[in-house]
């Protein structure tokens, strides 16, 4: 086998023969058994996928569960197997339902979130509604703001050879208007250059203060 890097592996067949046999399968299945009913389910590459615009428009057409925001596809075969199996029955099913093999509370904030977009869709209007602060969740996790506070993001791209950190940024809060710092890498001796230069302002903190670190 070539790998990624272009260098060729080898692998005991007998490891691996009944893996093969089962993928080959599969294949066999899907190319020789047209009636085979396939779909698009949205999968992480949709994304980076040429036929995104299809399969999406597709989805929209049958008010697929996978546009309910948040939800995953382990809750959506879930749903399906209850008999919700478009976004428009998730919002119009009883909160407090159950639905087998789903958390109770889950089933509830994605009918809920499932009804706020079936009325966006009607009204034309983007509704949303606010929710009470849970004590102890979310947000209300962090420490008070202080003085001194570092809040840090990191942006990469996992794809290409090896990937890259291509942006380190840092809002600074001290006193007045949070000040936005960005150290931008556009190959390996950038990337370096940016790393170095994000450590450096590290140490200009003062440690004696309580402070929050977020990323």
């Amino acid at each position: 086998m070539v790998g990624g890097d272009l260098v060729v592996y080898s692998y005991r067949l007998s490891d691996y023969a009944a893996y093969f046999r089962r993928v080959k399968a599969a294949v066999e299945a899907a190319v020789f058994e047209p009636s085979a009913a396939t779909y698009p389910e949205p999968v992480d590459h949709c994304d980076h996928c040429i036929w995104f615009p299809i399969c999406d428009e597709v989805r929209r057409a049958d008010d697929h569960l996978s546009l309910v925001a948040g939800i995953r596809r382990t809750q959506t075969r879930k749903l399906r197997a209850a008999d919700i199996d478009t976004l428009q029955k998730l919002g119009a099913s009883g909160a407090g339902d159950p639905i087998p093999r789903l958390e109770l509370g889950t089933a509830d904030r994605l009918r809920h979130q499932a009804r706020l977009q079936s009325s966006a869709h009607r009204s034309g209007c983007v509704g949303y509604e606010l929710l009470d602060p849970g004590e102890g969740q979310g947000l209300c996790l962090l420490p008070r703001p202080s003085p001194g506070d570092l809040f840090f993001d990191i942006e990469g791209d996992p794809f290409g050879e090896g990937g890259l950190e291509y942006l380190f940024g840092i809002v600074e809060v001290d006193s007045g208007e949070p000040v936005y710092r960005e150290f931008w890498a556009h190959d390996r001796v950038e990337e370096k250059a940016a790393f170095e230069a994000l450590i450096d302002v590290f140490p200009l903190r003062d440690t004696t203060r309580p402070s929050s670190f977020s990323k």
